[in-house]
């Protein structure tokens, strides 16, 4: 009696290696997690996350020293650090309109009702 199963045919085969290799193309993408170009947000959004080596070209070392890892090694004692942070541009997402203040600026006292407990 023949099979009828499709487990062990050359169509089968090539479209399981081909599932294998779109799932390891998307698994291994060089920008997973890490945009092609970074800018920081302005006014009126908050930042989303954002990987260390974006901010900074050492930023491993940064960290420990940060943290103070290795400060305590008497064998072998940490060299001076100086940290390479990479400058961020920012972007707006809309114009913000300009901020007008009168000139020159006079607060006076009592402008608040009183409350309670002044």
């Amino acid at each position: 009696m023949a099979s009828t199963s499709n487990k062990n045919t050359r169509s089968d085969y090539c479209l399981q290696q081909r599932g294998y290799h779109l799932s390891q193309n998307y698994d291994l993408y060089k920008y997973k997690g890490v945009p092609p170009i970074t800018k920081l947000p302005c006014f009126g959004i908050n930042m989303g996350h954002m990987p260390n080596t974006q901010l900074s070209c050492n930023a491993t070392n940064t960290e420990s020293f940060l943290f103070g890892i290795g400060s305590t090694n008497l064998t072998k004692p940490k060299q001076p650090f100086t940290a390479q942070i990479k400058c961020v541009p920012g972007i707006s997402f809309f114009p913000r309109l300009e901020t007008f203040l009168p000139q020159p600026l006079v607060i006076h006292k009592c402008q608040r009702p009183q409350g309670p407990f002044s």
